[in-house]
């Protein structure tokens, strides 16, 4: 699976290498849910989650013209809800402030909306990740919440922002492009 730029290689156990190098990087995972990884074998042990779960469907990313791995993407479903899925992606700082964050996310919009039948998926972000919160936006996302002290990062509670793309939106916004 392509997009322009990237490839999309489902996450297999041969690519643990590159699930550690992400996960246990400060800087991308600053704002992200779960704190870095500190340990191999801490990350050793969510990859085999990661792996052998029905709820968490990743992929690994590369750019084509290098080869090279630049980030993960993933679709985490609630498996006490129906058909409710959020969307999370991951770069790697070098290959930052390049478009490929918004590449990435344009490619899981349209996988998702194209190959499930469900109409809605959603997103969210560390309330300070103003970034993460643009790209939502400048995709059409719409802002479903704020989630007071959601989320506990660097010894302290902060809010989580979550939007929400549904599937007529996304056709009116791929339609817009």
């Amino acid at each position: 699976m392509e997009s322009q730029r990237l490839r999309y290689e489902k996450i297999s156990t041969e690519h643990f290498d590159t699930f550690y190098r992400i996960h246990s990087n400060e800087q991308v995972m600053y704002y992200a849910y779960l704190d870095k990884f500190e340990t191999e074998s801490e990350a050793r042990a969510s990859f085999e989650k990661v792996i052998n779960s029905k709820s968490i469907v990743m992929y690994v990313v590369y750019e084509k013209e290098s080869d090279v791995p630049i980030g993960i993407v993933e679709y985490v479903s609630d498996n006490h809800i129906a058909d409710t899925v959020e969307i999370g992606y991951f770069l790697l700082p070098e290959f930052w402030h390049r478009g490929y964050g918004s590449e990435m996310a344009r490619w899981m919009l349209s996988d998702y909306f194209t190959h499930t039948s469900n109409d809605r998926l959603w997103a969210s972000c560390h309330c300070k990740n103003t970034t993460s919160e643009k790209l939502m936006i400048k995709l059409g996302f719409t802002k479903e919440s704020v989630n007071k002290g959601a989320r506990y990062k660097r010894g302290e509670y902060v809010d989580e922002i979550r939007y929400v793309m549904t599937r007529e939106r996304w056709i009116k916004y791929r339609s817009n492009q």
